[in-house]
């Protein structure tokens, strides 16, 4: 069995500043519990279940993005506006999310997120008595 000191140094938190990366790449450490899965007694399954989380993280990031691209559509937003944000260029954003914008799945998912929303609200906010 290898130590963390035969390891690739990324998942060694044993090394001095580990824990002091920061920015996006530290909250996503934090949202996937990297940190649990380098103490667990079988190390390797533990990275394949983050590697499982991350893989969940990315498609509901993929339909996040989405989401907020038809958002911006809608309001008005340009698609080089877009491109600017998003870090491509306005072709290549205008090709990767324009058939959504108008798509009857993307409308699916605002209506299913906006009946859960309405429901979960309605369980928490009672009317008082």
């Amino acid at each position: 069995m290898q130590t963390n000191e035969d390891c690739w140094p990324y998942l060694t938190p044993l090394r001095e500043g580990w824990r002091w990366i920061s920015g996006t790449r530290a909250t996503v450490r934090r949202a996937i519990g990297i940190e649990n899965a380098l103490t667990a007694a079988d190390p390797v399954e533990a990275v394949l279940r983050v590697l499982g989380t991350m893989a969940e993280m990315s498609r509901a990031l993929d339909t996040e993005t989405v989401l907020l691209v038809t958002e911006a559509h809608y309001r008005g937003a340009t698609w080089a506006a877009m491109a600017r944000h998003l870090g491509g260029s306005r072709q290549r954003v205008h090709q990767r999310y324009q058939r959504y914008v108008h798509s009857p799945l993307t409308k699916q998912i605002l209506n299913n997120d906006l009946r859960a929303a309405n429901a979960n609200s309605r369980r928490v906010i009672r009317p008082v008595r």
